[in-house]
């Protein structure tokens, strides 16, 4: 997983925004949970259909999550279910939006009102289960107000996931934040380089939150490997700027 798409995860809100438009809200994490999410252990997970829906019927399973082979495998069959519900989601879509345009440009056509409602009534997609899940604490920031509702991030990355698991926690918060200062202090050169380094530049803020961070915590971050560069373990296999695709 590249390092923006990191930061995309934990920047992300849910709300009707692009997740670039957070992005100079970004700050280190202070916390990553073991296991597969907030909880461990055997966990059930739903397939949970429309009415309508006559393929398959709802049903609960049972998965247990500290197994990652046996996770992996009981989450793929759900979400095989679920790419053949929204399948079907997405015909019934296309077919209720082609009975409105006729209802719009010939309404005096009559319509059977059981169609209409159908075709008001838009199931939604159900949702994946993401095999890697994983949940991180941020810290608090310092140079803006506290968003109380957005202090933890989910990040679905099988790299990252082992790694947490494999390393102490304490070990892979300060890799993992190093990680994005090292890239937010390449950003800050090339910016430089323009003469575009001040303020307004999106990186300004996150860039001194993740300084705070180490300074705070009383560490040296030129002594703290980051998972590019240390060792054996890395999640990129380079460094890169944030804004490459």
């Amino acid at each position: 997983m590249k390092v923006l798409d990191i930061i995309k995860n934990l920047v992300r809100k849910d709300e009707n925004r692009s997740r670039e438009d957070h992005l100079s809200e970004l700050v280190p994490i202070d916390l990553v949970f073991r296991g597969y999410g907030f909880w461990s252990g055997k966990r059930p997970f739903k397939f949970d259909p429309h009415p309508d829906y006559k393929k398959k019927k709802p049903y609960e399973k049972i998965i247990d999550t500290d197994d990652n082979d046996k996770r992996c495998k009981g989450l793929s069959s759900i979400n095989e279910d679920i790419d053949k519900y929204n399948e079907w989601i997405s015909e019934k879509n296309r077919l209720s939006t082609e009975l409105l345009l006729k209802t719009v440009q010939h309404p005096t056509t009559a319509i059977d009102k059981k169609d209409l409602n159908l075709a008001i009534y838009r199931p939604s997609i159900l949702r994946k289960f993401p095999y890697w899940r994983f949940v991180m604490k941020k810290a608090s920031p310092k140079y803006r107000k506290l968003d109380k509702t957005n202090s933890h991030a989910e990040i679905d990355d099988k790299q990252l996931y082992m790694l947490k698991e494999k390393i102490p926690v304490g070990e892979f918060v300060k890799r993992f934040n190093k990680t994005i200062l090292d890239c937010l202090l390449k950003e800050r050169q090339e910016a430089e380089k323009l003469d575009i380094w001040d303020g307004e530049h999106t990186w300004w803020y996150p860039l001194r939150e993740f300084a705070y961070w180490f300074s705070k915590n009383e560490i040296d971050s030129s002594s703290v490997d980051s998972f590019i560069n240390g060792n054996k373990e890395f999640f990129l296999p380079s460094v890169s700027i944030l804004t490459q695709k």
